[in-house]
């Protein structure tokens, strides 16, 4: 379960980091956004959504291996997750508009966070 968790999380930043750092543009409009198109801004999207999601995939996956690095590795997981849905959760909350991909972002972060915790739980070890 654990390297279940780790593959699903890694590809899934990978994808996105991807999406992010080829299409940038269309990755904003896709969430609703109506974007000026300038190349400053379009560096910017690619530097954080694009490289960070994708250095987060390969510390992820990079935790593939033994049981404990594992176990670490979901519990980075567990803690980008939820600091994923909690963010967006409050950015929803304040400023009150909500679209069907964010409904869907928060339901996927906040499952991903709960599927690591289960994980963790299954694997914890006892006396």
């Amino acid at each position: 379960m654990l390297r279940l968790v780790l593959i699903l999380s890694g590809l899934g930043f990978l994808a996105f980091g991807l999406m992010a750092l080829f299409d940038p543009i269309g990755l904003l409009t896709s969430f609703g956004l109506a974007v000026q198109d300038v190349a400053p801004m379009r560096t910017e999207l690619r530097a954080f959504y694009g490289g960070l999601e994708i250095a987060l995939a390969a510390v992820l996956l990079g935790h593939l291996g033994p049981p404990q690095r594992e176990r670490a590795g979901v519990l980075i997981a567990l803690v980008l997750y939820l600091g994923l849905g909690l963010g967006r959760s409050f950015g929803m909350i304040v400023d009150g508009e909500v679209t069907q991909v964010h409904r869907v972002a928060v339901a996927i972060e906040f499952g991903l966070a709960a599927l690591a915790a289960a994980a963790l739980f299954a694997t914890r070890a006892r006396p």
